[in-house]
């Protein structure tokens, strides 16, 4: 009896290892608003996969981190109105092209959208007033944007 058990224990051991190894997504987010930053991380909750977020609560604390070669990210979400600095300093002096950046932002101007895109944003986003559309949008970003493995 006492095989039995361990023989099974190992099978589960074996099954359980054989899955692949999931890691986190990492998202840098660009946000002076606490309450934005709350939202877009709350909205993460609803997400299957497991995402890490690390807040840069301006421009200049985020080209700190997107300066550091220790710093990883897979994906940065990018508020234009920002305090300091705007956010499309931050796409003017950001050198890791390979990892996007979203532009997510309450301007509904076009001009903005231009520009952001022409400074290197993959997308620009304009943030839903209303809270399911908030976290609809969020989960869609993420979605989009994750790396496919």
């Amino acid at each position: 009896m006492g095989k039995l058990k361990t023989d099974k224990a190992r099978a589960e051991v074996a099954v359980s290892s054989d899955l692949p190894a999931t890691k986190p997504l990492k998202v840098l987010l660009v946000e002076d608003n606490a309450a934005d930053a709350l939202l877009f991380q709350g909205a993460l909750e609803e997400i299957p996969m497991k995402v890490d977020v690390q807040v840069a609560p301006d421009a200049e604390r985020a080209l700190v981190l997107l300066s550091d070669r220790a710093f990883e990210s897979d994906l940065v979400v990018l508020d234009l109105n920002l305090p300091k600095m705007w956010g499309y300093q931050v796409l003017e002096r950001y050198t890791r092209k390979n990892v996007p950046v979203v532009v997510f932002t309450s301007s509904r101007n076009e001009v903005d959208a231009r520009c952001a895109l022409s400074l290197g944003a993959r997308e620009v986003i304009q943030k839903p007033t209303e809270l399911q559309p908030y976290r609809d949008t969020v989960r869609t970003i993420i979605e989009k944007w994750a790396p496919q493995t």
